[in-house]
């Protein structure tokens, strides 16, 4: 479809770069008019609202010369990240593919400066006001991602409180379990919080016979806090948590198939424990496959788990620069732009 556009609209000055199609139950195919150029009516039978502050109002033809900065699917969602004419910072739209595809504003963000993280069916939004972040969370809750109570899905965003108001330094999301790292604006302490699924003790909180299935709110993590480590990343495998200190030390807790987590073995755990062998040795990133987990080190070295954990000896006399990883091949760049694909189950270069 999108060749076709191009092709079919190159005369036209306003052609759109960005045109969305949908399958109405008649299957037939119908284009969304929701692009860069927008250009004509509004279609007929897509009702525009905004909604702020719990009020929707009919968005005029005028309002919506949007641009669109990205776009993503849920099971009966299209949300949209935009910039409205007339506005600094952007905003999202989402369109309700169940109700005839009426497409409404969140509008609680409206010109507001966000941060912004998008896990596999959650989102979370932060943003900075009168010196406090606030985070807002949506998406699918059954596991507890959401932090809230009940289990039901969440369609719009509600605001998720956390203890006295902490700065938000990093929000790191996995399938089904996420972390928020804060920090408190009065003891300047760094502070963990975790949520979400907890089958493995994957959350570090101890393994609680109460949390064994899910826990539904933001929960301290303080093995860390305790021990006055200040952590700058977690990583958020299936079922386990890598943990990434702001000096490169890492901790790993939760499922250890496949050795993935560095930790040596699949024993449960009740707390985090740190990769001994790993300790002289500054980590600033790691990916974890589905049967491998890989390490880069600040000095550009490429570690991988097996049995234990080995330094690529293939990419010795290379500075790689970052590190992923797919069901069969590991990707690594150097810092002089070469990418090298690297089959990890005979550590052999198939492709430079």
């Amino acid at each position: 479809l999108k060749k076709k556009i191009n092709n079919n609209n190159r005369s036209n000055k306003n052609y759109s770069m960005f045109e969305l199609y949908y399958i109405n139950n008649e299957d037939d195919i119908k284009k969304l008019d929701i692009n860069k150029e927008l250009v004509g009516d509004i279609p007929k039978d897509l009702i525009l609202k905004r909604i702020s502050d719990g009020k929707e109002t009919l968005i005029k033809e005028s309002d919506f010369k949007i641009n669109i900065k990205e776009v993503w699917l849920e099971e009966s969602q299209i949300i949209l990240k935009v910039l409205f004419p007339n506005e600094i910072n952007e905003d999202f739209l989402y369109i309700n593919c169940k109700l005839n595809f009426e497409l409404s504003r969140y509008g609680i963000f409206k010109n507001k400066a966000m941060k912004f993280v998008k896990g596999l069916t959650n989102q979370y939004f932060v943003y900075r006001e009168n010196g406090y972040d606030h985070l807002y969370t949506r998406g699918i809750n059954n596991t507890g991602c959401c932090g809230m109570t009940h289990c039901w899905d969440i369609q719009h965003p509600l605001q998720l409180r956390l203890p006295k108001d902490p700065d938000i330094e990093n929000i790191c999301v996995g399938a089904y379990h996420v972390f928020i790292i804060t920090r408190d604006t009065e003891t300047n302490v760094q502070k963990i919080y975790s949520m979400g699924y907890n089958s493995e003790n994957q959350l570090g909180l101890g393994g609680s016979d109460d949390d064994s299935f899910g826990v539904s709110q933001p929960t301290e993590v303080e093995f860390f806090t305790k021990k006055g480590i200040d952590i700058k990343e977690v990583v958020c495998t299936n079922f386990g948590s890598l943990f990434i200190a702001k000096d490169g030390q890492c901790w790993g807790i939760g499922q250890n198939i496949h050795n993935k987590l560095g930790l040596g073995s699949d024993t449960y755990l009740k707390e985090p424990q740190q990769i001994d062998i790993l300790k002289h040795v500054q980590i600033i990133k790691y990916v974890g496959g589905r049967k491998i987990g890989v390490f880069l080190s600040k000095l550009g070295k490429v570690y991988i788990t097996n049995n234990s954990i080995v330094q690529l000896d293939l990419l010795k006399k290379e500075v790689i620069i970052d590190v992923d990883v797919n069901t069969s091949c590991l990707y690594c760049l150097s810092n002089n732009k070469k990418l090298f694909c690297i089959n990890y189950k005979e550590l052999q270069i198939i492709n430079e």
